[in-house]
């Protein structure tokens, strides 16, 4: 299954409620599109930060940043999108089962918005690794 984010819709804070779906051991790509969204978050040289966690409060199990080397956020401010990556080594670590998961963006100014939370679910591939 590739990777999927399903906004459901708004929560009381303002932030998106979006499902994610994964799958433990295959590569994570998805690109999410918020202009459809009014987020209030200027995108333009903003930073990212994505977290899965096993509960919340709990322990991450999954982080993505705009600004690691490489990046496994990128942010294209023209079309609003923010794309997640991580390579199949990178999420053959996350445990299956049911999470929880945020984007946390920052704009130019500091100001720090949640723009998507919600559960996350992460499924056990079945094929053996390559």
């Amino acid at each position: 299954m590739p990777a999927n984010v399903t906004i459901i819709g708004e929560n009381s804070d303002g932030s998106l409620n979006a499902k994610l779906e994964l799958t433990a051991g295959d590569s994570l790509v998805v690109t999410i599109d918020l202009s459809a969204y009014d987020h209030g978050i200027e995108l333009a040289a903003a930073m990212a930060q994505a977290v899965v966690k096993n509960a919340i409060n709990g322990t991450d199990v999954l982080l993505l940043d705009s600004e690691a080397a490489p990046p496994t956020i990128t942010i294209d401010a023209g079309e609003e999108t923010v794309t997640l990556e991580a390579g199949a080594d990178t999420t053959a670590d996350v445990t299956p089962g049911r999470a929880v998961w945020a984007l946390r963006i920052t704009d130019a100014d500091g100001l720090v918005a949640t723009a998507l939370q919600g559960e996350a679910f992460v499924t056990q591939g079945i094929l053996p690794d390559a």
